[in-house]
Parts: structure tokens; sequence; C-alpha cells
């Protein structure tokens, strides 16, 4: 038995893969640690204490506590779009694309690490506006999230690729989202 085990954590390793589980290149690894933030001229950023029971990692989607949350599935051979209240949205071949009526509004191609998981969208409202989110997932060999978030008619408002660590849970608050990590909360403060 311990044979066995050797010989095949030996030969995963040769391959640079460990049960099935694959790397993303240097250069890609690279390109989305220095991807930025973006910061529209309405928004601002603040500490915030963590609230009771935020220290625990979700199992489930991360934007449950939002309204309207779908999941997308990555799609390489055709555009499929899901309803998510009167709008459209893909997400194919690592682009987000989200139509009203039929006007594209959001078109976003997001860095090459998160080509991997799904997509995950919904809506907040902060004032009048009805936001979208939206949140992307790299491999765990890279553990990263893409976070965006946008106003209604499609105007990108953050954009921030974040590490695993900062990302433990996403709540909404009355003037934005609050970003739980596993040692201090951010506050995404929608001004209006």
């Amino acid at each position: 038995m311990m044979l066995w085990l050797w010989l095949s954590l030996s030969a995963s390793g040769l391959s640079g893969c460990i049960a099935g589980a694959a790397t993303d290149s240097r250069a890609h690894v690279y390109q989305v640690q220095h991807y930025g933030e973006y910061l529209a001229p309405s928004v601002r950023k603040a500490s915030a204490p963590l609230s009771p029971g935020s220290r625990v990692r979700e199992a489930r989607p991360l934007l449950f506590r939002f309204e309207d949350l779908t999941i997308l599935p990555q799609a390489f051979d055709a555009r499929r779009y899901a309803r998510v209240g009167e709008s459209q949205v893909a997400f194919y071949n690592k682009t987000i694309s989200v139509k009203q009526a039929e006007d594209e509004i959001i078109d976003e191609h997001l860095p090459e690490v998160f080509y991997y998981g799904d997509l995950e969208v919904a809506r907040h409202t902060v004032g009048n506006e009805r936001l979208w989110l939206m949140l992307g997932r790299s491999r765990q060999s890279t553990s990263m999230y893409w976070l965006g978030v946008y106003d209604s008619r499609g105007k990108a408002l953050y954009r921030a690729v974040l590490p695993f660590h900062k990302v433990w849970s996403l709540e909404p608050f009355a003037e934005g989202v609050q970003i739980n990590g596993s040692a201090y909360a951010e506050r995404v403060i929608v001004v209006r």
C-alpha cells in the first residue's frame, strides 16, 4: 500500500500535478498579481471591524447574501445567456457579457487564471441604484478572486483581484459591499 502511494505521488510530482490538479503558468500568475485595483471617483474604501460570525470561511457561494444570485459555468464553445432579472448574463471564454434589452452594458475580459471556475453574479441596491456584483475564482493553486462592482448602466465602480485570505465572505450593507477577510474587513462604499 505504501509503495503504491509513493509511486502515485512520485508520478504526479513528475508531471507537476497532484491528483489531477494543475497550476497556472508563471506569466499568468504574474499578470493577476499585478492586475491592480480600480475605484471609480464615486467609490471609496474603508476598513471595518469584522462582524460576529464573519470569520467563518463560506462553503457556499460567496454572494449568497445578495439578491438574484446566479452561478454561471464558464462556456468555451458558445455564449449561453442566463436571465438575471430583466437582463441576460453570459460567461464565455473568460469574458463577462451583460445585456439589457439588446444593449450590451458590460463586456469585461478577466485575466487568464479565471478560466477555471464558475462566475457568481448578484444584485444589490444602494440608495436608488441597483448594482451588479460579479465574483470569479481562479483554481486553488493560484488562490485568487476577481471582484467587480458595476452600476445599473454597466459602468465599473470597483474591480480588483484579491488573494484568498482577503475574501472569506461578502456581505451587503446600506452603502455598498463588505469584504470579510481572515483578519479584517474592507468596505467598498458607493457614494450617491
